[in-house]
């Protein structure tokens, strides 16, 4: 587990540094206006994409533990609600297209335009299919497969940006552009990494089955995609994209710290799981005494960062 743990962190620490090596590029070529235009691109399309899955992206991790010895039985319901997935998504877009018009007067006084707001649609769930078969690579344990496609994939997309922005003029857009060509290359190289677990097979009975699993989920996504919007959506209507922008810059800054904390989370589910599965006392012995290492590991990271910022101010 704590080679996972180990592996998880290399991506984190060289995922972050990209990033934070990057941000002075970009807060030189694009304005703070240019920020909050990212802010809503990357809000309002990544949320309702989320929406749009019912759930059924947690569904399939649970049941990779519960059909994991009857691999044809797990092949058919990925494969089933990947699919509808991407139905839900097709039938999303058509509405956004047609009302894009609308959301972007009514909601954000056509401060952005209707065609980011499907752009952003288009873009998100793009990242949203990738990011469902990323995540089974996590509860795969497969840490160095999905630490090596998180490097790769933070490198390409700045580089595709930053490549637009110094030959074609572009600004805000060139960030949008590569998202979604990163997203969409490693999206094709997911689906090869996971073709083994892809039966084409449609089920309505495990389709039912995970949604019996996701729907209650429903109601804390809808307040968690009010929640997340909430701050944006306001900035926007009672400030200007400027604020958004400048919000956004120092949010992308503070995320550097929750994602380190996120680690610990990836290579401890799939160790939850498999154990949880078995459902012996040996097994669940195991994970309280592994769940209390990580907890005092956890809790004592910050203390430590603390003494370390104190001590460096002192000095």
């Amino acid at each position: 587990m704590f080679n996972h743990i180990l592996n998880y962190a290399n991506a984190t620490i060289v995922v972050s540094l990209i990033s934070f090596l990057t941000l002075p590029f970009f807060t030189r070529y694009l304005s703070p206006e240019d920020f909050g235009i990212l802010a809503i691109y990357t809000m309002f399309g990544s949320l309702l994409a989320n929406f749009l899955s019912i759930g059924l992206q947690a569904a399939t991790v649970r049941y990779y533990y519960k059909e994991k010895n009857n691999i044809e039985n797990f092949q058919s319901l990925n494969f089933t609600n990947f699919i509808f997935i991407i139905l839900s998504l097709s039938i999303g877009g058509l509405f956004v297209y047609k009302a894009a018009p609308f959301i972007s007067m009514k909601i954000f006084k056509n401060k952005v335009s209707d065609s980011l707001l499907i752009l952003s649609f288009f873009g998100g769930s793009i990242t949203f299919l990738f990011t469902y078969l990323k995540q089974l690579l996590v509860a795969q344990a497969r840490s160095k497969e999905y630490a090596i496609l998180a490097i790769f994939s933070s490198l390409l997309a700045p580089l595709i940006s930053i490549c637009l922005i110094l030959f074609s003029s572009m600004t805000y857009d060139a960030r949008i552009f590569g998202y979604i060509a990163t997203h969409l290359i490693f999206l094709f190289i997911l689906i090869l990494m996971q073709k083994d677990f892809f039966a084409l097979k449609w089920s309505t009975k495990l389709l039912k089955k995970s949604i019996g699993y996701s729907y209650p989920n429903i109601p804390q996504q809808a307040i968690g995609v009010i929640q997340e919007s909430f701050d944006k959506t306001l900035l926007t209507n009672m400030k200007s994209l400027d604020m958004v922008g400048h919000y956004q810059i120092g949010q992308r800054i503070g995320n550097i710290a929750k994602t380190f904390i996120s680690v610990f989370g990836a290579a401890w589910m799939p160790f939850f799981m498999e154990r949880a599965e078995k459902g012996d006392k040996n097994h669940k012995s195991e994970i309280v005494s592994r769940y209390h290492e990580i907890s005092l590991f956890k809790k004592s990271l910050p203390l430590k960062s603390i003494d370390i910022g104190k001590e460096s101010v002192k000095n």
